[in-house]
């Protein structure tokens, strides 16, 4: 049995810290992607730590194997780590008006196909900003921000990020990994 999760980590942490455990983190989901496994739920939980502070991936439950490297359609995991395509898997589409009034007829749309491994860089993003930051890039009153509210931030990509995106800085990185349009987000490689 490993001794802790991420979660033992207190931020800020320093960058001489973190980057040798990001790096082990990006090895291990590279080679989980090289072979068709997104993780889904990406959180300090879900990352146990040897005696030497090295990341281990754990809880495998919301996993998605796509061998063929098809596209992830679960939509599951924890709100503070998901990617917008994947919070907008369960939320409604309106496809237009009912005839009744001005009511429009909306539809929810499950199982709509999203890219699992970049969802999972998403949530690399997400994890390596609050290590280094100690804030989350969207959540601002966590007492009073609702979940819905919250969602609309990532979906619309209303981000308070507090760090530089020169060429080759941290932050330049985090901002790659945690753009809302998955095509041009970096990639774990």
């Amino acid at each position: 049995m490993l001794p802790q999760s991420a979660s033992s980590i207190r931020s800020p942490v320093t960058p001489e810290r973190i980057i040798p455990f990001f790096r082990q983190l990006l090895r291990s989901l590279h080679a989980l992607h090289s072979i068709g496994v997104w993780h889904e739920d990406l959180k300090p939980a879900n990352i146990l730590m040897t005696e030497t502070g090295m990341p281990v991936l754990a809880d495998f439950g919301l996993t998605t194997f796509s061998p063929k490297m098809r596209k992830a359609v679960s939509g599951g995991g924890t709100l503070d780590y998901m990617s917008p395509e994947k919070i907008e898997v369960g939320r409604p589409i309106c496809i237009g008006r009912t005839g009744f009034g001005a009511d429009t007829l909306c539809v929810i749309c499950q199982n709509r196909p999203y890219d699992g491994a970049a969802a999972d860089v998403y949530a690399c993003g997400i994890l390596l900003y609050k290590w280094l930051r100690n804030h989350h890039p969207f959540i601002r009153d966590r007492g009073n921000d609702t979940d819905e509210v919250i969602e609309d931030r990532i979906i619309k990509g209303e981000c308070d990020f507090k760090m530089t995106r020169e060429p080759g800085s941290a932050g330049e990185l985090i901002w790659k990994m945690i753009r809302g349009d998955s095509v041009r987000r970096w990639t774990v490689s």
